[in-house]
């Protein structure tokens, strides 16, 4: 049997964390530990946890209260971190509800497959006040569908994205320990741990919807930025590169295959950064030559889309391909 650990930031979540905490106290497969880490909340957040742990006596429940302000990435990192006696550690948004079969399934994946870092699964969105505690918990438990479990394949030389966010994660402590002095700060937790594990062949998917997702104007994800705005893509082009750099070190310190994906992947980020620079044709057609660096061919088609309109200082062009590619 392995241990469990739930981490579980939070930040002025008051609107919603009882519904979140609820979720969890409720699953078939109880957490051995919760760990509850709140980023300098200006609101009840932490009170309304402290009582909700004394009411349901949950000893094993564990408020912390960061000294400043870090941020949600570096809460996230060194909540994780700080877990150093279980076999598995899970994230979980403040705003979300999991299915009460999650951890149960969790469990029995991660036991069999030993050869597993990294586990996502599926998730569903739904939109702020459609959906309530009362209606998950009155839905069917989940039977595990060895079926629906396969390993994560990395297409081509793209490394650029891989679309689980954290509240999905089960991830191995001893992985995470394994990989900790490679994160380098900017660099969202989901998106490093998926890309570590992916690189070393750990990275698993589970095709079924194991989290409700509350889809608001406050998420994170939709603080992070327009992707489909050249503003926006341009920001990210020096966090890609050090991604890529991390990526190249783990993948000679621990012998991976990898290696020659990965140069050519360093290859790839810096003609596209010339791209988003200088704006030459001659840049967008040796970026042509690195199809196989991207997720999709339209994702070299937008940033064709994007840097032309920018440079031409065509407005309308840009709110065309944001339709185009959504």
């Amino acid at each position: 049997m392995l241990s469990l650990t739930v981490i579980l930031p939070t930040y002025n979540a008051i609107t919603y964390i009882e519904e979140m905490l609820d979720s969890l106290r409720l699953q078939t497969r109880r957490p051995d530990e919760v760990r509850i880490f709140d980023d300098c909340s200006t609101d009840d957040t932490v009170k309304t946890i402290e009582k909700y742990i004394a009411r349901y006596d949950l000893h094993n429940w564990l408020m912390y209260r960061n000294e400043k302000n870090k941020g949600w990435i570096k809460n996230f990192i060194d909540a994780a971190h700080s877990v150093n006696d279980s076999d598995v550690i899970l994230f979980a948004d403040q705003d979300d509800i999991w299915h009460h079969s999650k951890l149960e399934i969790v469990e029995e994946i991660m036991t069999n497959h030993p050869e597993i870092s990294v586990l996502a699964h599926g998730r569903k969105n739904f939109k702020d006040r459609e959906l309530d505690l009362s209606k998950v918990v009155n839905i069917p438990p989940i039977q595990f569908n060895d079926k629906k479990l396969m390993k994560y394949k990395l297409h081509g030389c793209s490394f650029r994205t891989y679309g689980y966010p954290g509240c999905v994660l089960a991830v191995r402590r001893n992985f995470a320990e394994k990989v900790f002095n490679y994160w380098f700060e900017s660099c969202a937790y989901d998106l490093f741990y998926c890309a570590a594990s992916a690189i070393l062949g750990g990275l698993w998917i589970y095709d079924d919807e194991l989290v409700y997702q509350r889809v608001h104007s406050s998420n994170t994800t939709a603080r992070g930025g327009d992707s489909h705005n050249f503003a926006y893509q341009f920001s990210t082009l020096n966090d890609e590169k050090k991604l890529l750099d991390m990526l190249y070190r783990l993948t000679i310190n621990e012998k991976s295959t990898m290696l020659e994906n990965i140069s050519r992947a360093k290859e790839f980020s810096i003609v596209r950064q010339n791209w988003y620079m200088d704006k030459k044709f001659i840049s967008a057609v040796k970026l042509a030559g690195y199809l196989d660096c991207y997720p999709h061919f339209r994702s070299y088609v937008q940033d064709v889309i994007l840097v032309l309109a920018e440079k031409l200082k065509l407005g309308g062009l840009i709110e065309n391909a944001q339709k185009l590619f959504r």
